[in-house]
């Protein structure tokens, strides 16, 4: 009787793992200085009028705002407010030219005057000459709403501004940590010697980043090297 050999073929499953060296992006956040009137957090500019670091119980530390006010969902205690065309301002760095970003922050709408008088704004953000627009709803409503900014970088650090579109006798709210900017993915180039193979006969895995990440491969895979799995 003739015997027979059996051959084994499994397809392989791979886990990329993709850290990006070099990238780094911060904002430096809203909460490293004390409620004040005229102030800005430690990194930020003051680029128009006297915006202030306000709290949840007054603003600048100085009027107490009409109704409840809660921190911001990051729990910071302390934030920027800017009052009709008042204007800050901070730097992204650490950017990669060409790389798309998304940026997470919270804003809100209070007043320190008669609430009947709230007249619902729109928040603006500029970003190297490039802007987006943030409308405030829903009137007397102290809640903070989170926001995403999705931006693609032409420098490595560009300066990012806040105030009114239109100025009004509002306060506009903002509240950042400082690891809220994210570079979006791409999708990475992967090459494989082989897809189905034989037990112990060995591939080679390999990948490219299009921004120029590095690659690592779980399992004690080295990119581009042969072995067995």
């Amino acid at each position: 009787m003739r015997g027979t050999k059996i051959v084994s073929l499994f397809k392989i499953y791979i886990l990329l793992i993709l850290s990006i060296n070099g990238i780094g992006q911060t904002v430096l956040p809203t909460n490293s200085s004390p409620a004040a009137p005229a102030a800005a957090p430690i990194g930020w500019t003051i680029l128009t009028g006297t915006t202030d670091i306000s709290d949840k119980v007054n603003w600048a530390g100085i009027l107490p705002w009409v109704g409840i006010v809660d921190d911001p969902p990051n729990g910071h205690a302390v934030w920027v407010s800017g009052y009709q065309n008042e204007k800050v301002g901070t730097t992204i760095t650490g950017l990669t030219i060409g790389v798309e970003y998304s940026l997470t922050f919270y804003m809100a709408e209070i007043t320190v005057f008669d609430a009947d008088l709230l007249v619902d704004g729109t928040l603006k953000i500029t970003i190297d000459g490039s802007t987006f627009l943030y409308p405030f709803t829903g009137g007397f409503d102290n809640s903070w709403s989170t926001e995403t900014l999705t931006f693609t970088a032409t420098s490595e650090s560009m300066l990012m501004a806040f105030e009114y579109e239109i100025m009004i006798g509002n306060f506009w709210n903002i509240s950042f940590a400082s690891d809220v900017v994210d570079a979006l993915c791409e999708e990475l180039i992967t090459e494989f010697s082989e897809i189905e193979i034989c037990l112990a006969e060995e591939v080679t895995l390999s990948a490219t980043s299009v921004t120029g990440g590095t690659i690592t491969w779980d399992g004690g895979v080295v990119d581009g090297e042969s072995f067995t799995p």
